[in-house]
């Protein structure tokens, strides 16, 4: 399913490369198929076409910290990316507070990590996996 979307978007910027979110889009179906490199491509792409988009930042962020491939994984830049798209979102999205505390956390920010899941909650205090996700950046602060 998600390969057969990926080939819509690909008749979508055969017919005009232009398209932004086609970029996004395809880089979403390929990040689930595992073609990371690929959607390394779609989403920076995606991002020189429009450089202020928080949630372009913010996609590039969560495959920078998630990707299972070594080449493609990069802690430094997902930190950057998940900033970027914080600050561009003026902390009003809970998603990518959520992907900013992950990248804190990668990096060894834990302290940051938990402030930023806190705020994911915030505006989010239901989301299941924001708790699980604050309550392991706790249990690795209270080692």
């Amino acid at each position: 399913k998600d390969k057969e979307a990926a080939g819509d978007f690909d008749k979508v910027l055969m017919l005009d490369s232009r398209r932004v979110g086609a970029y996004v889009y395809r880089g979403l179906c390929r990040e689930k198929t595992g073609q990371y490199a690929d959607v390394l491509k779609d989403y920076t792409t995606a991002l020189s076409m429009n450089p202020k988009d928080a949630n372009i930042h913010n996609n590039l962020a969560w495959l920078y910290v998630t990707a299972k491939d070594e080449k493609v994984k990069d802690n430094i830049k997902a930190l950057e990316h998940a900033v970027k798209a914080s600050e561009m979102s003026n902390e009003g999205n809970a998603d990518i507070l959520d992907t900013l505390a992950m990248a804190y956390f990668v990096n060894g920010k834990v302290k940051e990590a938990i402030e930023a899941e806190q705020k994911a909650l915030k505006l989010e205090p239901e989301n299941e996996r924001f708790k699980g996700n604050l309550k392991k950046y706790e249990e690795v602060k209270g080692e």
